[in-house]
């Protein structure tokens, strides 16, 4: 369901990636977890949320969530995701998926981090969500119209 994925994404900002204000922030999906990471990140008071996709319509979209800077990777010749910080990784991959890298990547100030269920506990770290959603902090309803629309869902306001 739609609100793990939330907790996901906001676990990921908060949780474990611990953005922090003036920071910045990249961010390579536009679903369910991706605006609840940028929901997350402008909460906190990121200078930067840098969305990448290559699909430039989601770009418009992604504004409304606090992206700042949008890059299609395919207009660049250069990787978009060198450079360091920390990589926290979302997907649940498949039991046969590898992931690899060099290990000269773990010494280049890089930091790579799981994440499962935001890393919440649930009776200690829920009620905060909930709170800031009841604040009104929190646009849960309009993620959920959003990631719905993308999957071609209709929706109605």
């Amino acid at each position: 369901h739609d609100w793990g994925f939330i907790l996901l994404g906001l676990g990921a900002a908060w949780n474990v990636a611990n953005i922090s204000k003036g920071s910045s922030v990249v961010i390579f999906d536009f679903g369910t977890v991706g605006l609840s990471v940028t929901q997350g990140g402008r909460l906190r008071g990121t200078a930067r949320i840098i969305g990448v996709d290559t699909n430039a319509e989601k770009y418009d979209k992604a504004k409304k969530f606090g992206v700042t800077e949008f890059v299609n990777p395919k207009d660049h010749d250069k990787p978009v995701q060198e450079g360091w910080g920390v990589v926290v990784l979302v997907n649940v991959p498949n039991k046969d998926d590898a992931f690899k890298t060099h290990p000269i990547n773990l010494f280049n100030k890089r930091t790579l981090k799981g994440i499962f269920f935001g890393n919440y506990k649930s009776r200690s770290g829920i009620p905060a969500v909930v709170e800031k959603y009841m604040k009104g902090e929190l646009e849960l309803e309009k993620v959920f119209m959003e990631s719905r629309d993308q999957q071609g869902v209709r929706t109605h306001a």
